[in-house]
């Protein structure tokens, strides 16, 4: 017995040994020093999975302050980018530090496409010619600000105040909904009523059920190894989905669908992808609009309902803009312009709160960051949004509070002022942005050559929906005395982009006036 027990911990030593030669000698000296070495190619693992996302900021508040760190896992070294400072110059290497091949191995990973596509998708990846690449400045320019981004707002607001009819009393009796899950409905229909026109596939109940089965599993699909039997009802989910988009493209969709979609299919048809593939696409469209404006909207209400000093600034700044005027049978109607809303933002606030996901990017070739640090082909580079929206250095001492004003806009700091400071209050003022914070730091849309071309039209529809709730709707809790509970999101998982509740608790719905008639039309 004394024998055996001296023999495993011989082969555990040699192995323990083994490991740190081979994490030595395999690292080279110009790489991001390696962390997290008290078990070579193992603590990362375990790191990842007790805390999931914020795994990095654990390793911050332990003490790491280097500015890009090895994490060394089995298969891949990556390099985390703890100082914000370094991500413009990595942006600015986008052929060379690729979010494209990512992108490019969803189609298969993700949405079950021919090897045809996926050898398509990945056909001259450094180059413009590449159909990802090719798609990006194509859908920024489908979604930039102007008449087609003010109309696919005014459908997607038409769309979700139908919604809100509903919430009205019946009887005398206040609505009840899970905000939650109304919110997340009311979102979905309303972005893809936007997107698809008269003829979305959201419209059928099988449909948007098949979506709410998929979409938590999005990322979960890419990475099981056995998806047939580890994420069967996902699959079977994305076929119906397939099966639905497929009959929207051949029944003439697209005749009123938004310029984005019209032109992205064009794209797509162009380089020579066939009907089954063409369809698993708009599958990853609806990924695309929908994964982060629901749980935002969500967010945004809590945020706003929870502090009563809050939402009077709110619904003050937004009574504002409406005009009132008084019916013959004595009922007000007022009326707000939706294309005014969009100057009353908080929405990025709670991306930076409680966006969870990561950035990540491939190496394609060994490259020298900023001269310094050598990032080896192969590897991959993450960019955690935690971390940098949580970080102090670039949002101040209350980085992890809730200050709704964060993001209003506040006057530059004129050439003159900078002449009456000190030189640090000069380098502060230099580094930063005119809303006291480092804009490399906000990463809720990503940055650089990947920035999301549809960030705009999930910030108007956040926050039109959002004025169009504070305005219309007082809401309570239904149980604990109306108090509202700070939500837990531990069950999230770990490859979501924000966090989830772990409850839905039932809210009561009362209207705040039943003699105002609130109207909202959309941006002209």
């Amino acid at each position: 017995m004394t024998s055996t027990l001296a023999l495993a911990a011989f082969v555990v030593a040699a192995v323990y040994a083994l490991l740190h030669i081979l994490l030595d000698w395999t690292q080279d000296s110009r790489e991001p020093r390696a962390v997290e070495r008290s078990i070579p190619f193992i603590c990362p693992i375990f790191g990842m999975f007790r805390h999931k996302t914020l795994y990095y900021n654990q390793l911050r508040k332990q003490g790491n302050r280097l500015p890009i760190y090895t994490l060394r896992l089995p298969n891949v070294r990556a390099y985390i980018i703890n100082d914000a400072e370094l991500i413009p110059p990595m942006q600015r290497q986008w052929r060379t530090i690729s979010f494209t091949p990512v992108m490019a191995g969803a189609g298969q990973a993700t949405l079950g496409m021919s090897q045809a596509a996926a050898d398509l998708l990945r056909k001259d990846i450094t180059s413009d010619h590449n159909v990802v690449v090719g798609m990006i400045p194509l859908v920024a320019r489908a979604l930039a600000p102007g008449p087609k981004l003010d109309a696919m707002t005014r459908q997607a607001a038409e769309a979700m105040s139908k919604g809100m009819d509903q919430l009205e009393p019946r009887d005398g009796v206040p609505a009840t909904v899970r905000l939650f899950e109304w919110t997340w409905h009311q979102l979905l229909m309303g972005t893809t009523e936007a997107v698809y026109g008269p003829k979305n596939p959201y419209r059928d109940p099988a449909v948007e059920h098949a979506w709410r089965t998929f979409e938590p599993r999005y990322l979960t699909l890419a990475l099981s190894p056995l998806k047939t039997l580890t994420a069967s009802k996902a699959l079977q989910s994305r076929e119906l989905l397939v099966l639905a988009f497929k009959a929207y493209l051949e029944g003439g969709g697209l005749e009123t669908a938004s310029e984005w979609i019209r032109a992205s299919h064009a794209h797509y048809a162009s380089h020579g992808f066939v009907a089954d593939d063409l369809a698993r696409f708009e599958v990853g469209h609806t990924h695309a609009i929908s994964n982060t404006t629901a749980p935002t909207s969500w967010w945004l209400l809590w945020h706003l309902y929870s502090d009563p000093a809050v939402l009077r600034e709110v619904r003050a700044e937004l009574e504002a803009l409406a005009t009132t005027v008084e019916e013959q049978d004595g009922t007000l109607t007022k009326t707000v312009d939706l294309a005014l809303v969009t100057a009353v933002s908080r929405a990025p606030q709670c991306l930076r709160l409680h966006t969870i996901a990561t950035g990540v990017r491939l190496c394609l070739e060994d490259h020298m960051l900023q001269d310094r640090y050598l990032l080896k082909k192969g590897s991959v580079v993450i960019v955690p949004q935690p971390l940098h929206h949580l970080s102090t250095a670039s949002w101040g001492e209350d980085a992890e509070q809730f200050n709704h004003r964060r993001f209003v806009a506040t006057p530059r700091t004129t050439e003159k002022e900078k002449e009456a400071m000190g030189s640090d209050d000069k380098t502060n003022v230099n580094k930063r942005w005119r809303n006291g914070y480092d804009p490399a730091a906000f990463r809720a849309f990503g940055g650089g050559h990947t920035l999301c071309p549809g960030r705009h039209l999930s910030n108007s529809e956040i926050l039109v929906f959002a004025a169009m709730m504070v305005l219309r709707f007082d809401l309570a809790p239904k149980h604990g005395a109306g108090k509202w509970e700070k939500p837990t999101w531990s069950q999230t998982h770990m490859v979501a982009s924000l966090q989830i509740p772990d409850e839905d608790p039932e809210i009561e719905v009362r209207p705040r006036d039943s003699r105002i008639r609130w109207r909202f039309p959309g941006p002209n």
